[in-house]
């Protein structure tokens, strides 16, 4: 399974997999795109996620329902 990120502004962006390991923890600038690959399910959490754009397995995942303050915390199935 793979997850995508592209960030239009500074972002924050941790990904955990199935396993519970940290695949990407870091502050994203804007012309720095992701991809990590790993098991599923995936915890995500981000900061600014407004900023973010972000795809599971090739299909766009709207975190606009996610977002409380400016942080999104969704898992990926």
């Amino acid at each position: 399974d793979k997850v995508s990120i592209n960030v239009k502004d500074a972002a924050w962006v941790s990904v955990q997999d199935a396993d519970g390991r940290r695949l990407i923890y870091k502050v994203m600038q804007p012309g720095d795109p992701a991809e990590v690959v790993g098991t599923a399910p995936f915890k995500v959490v981000i900061g600014n996620a407004s900023q973010v754009e972000l795809s599971y397995n090739g299909k766009p995942v709207d975190l606009a329902d996610k977002i409380k303050g400016t942080t999104a915390k969704i898992q990926l199935k």
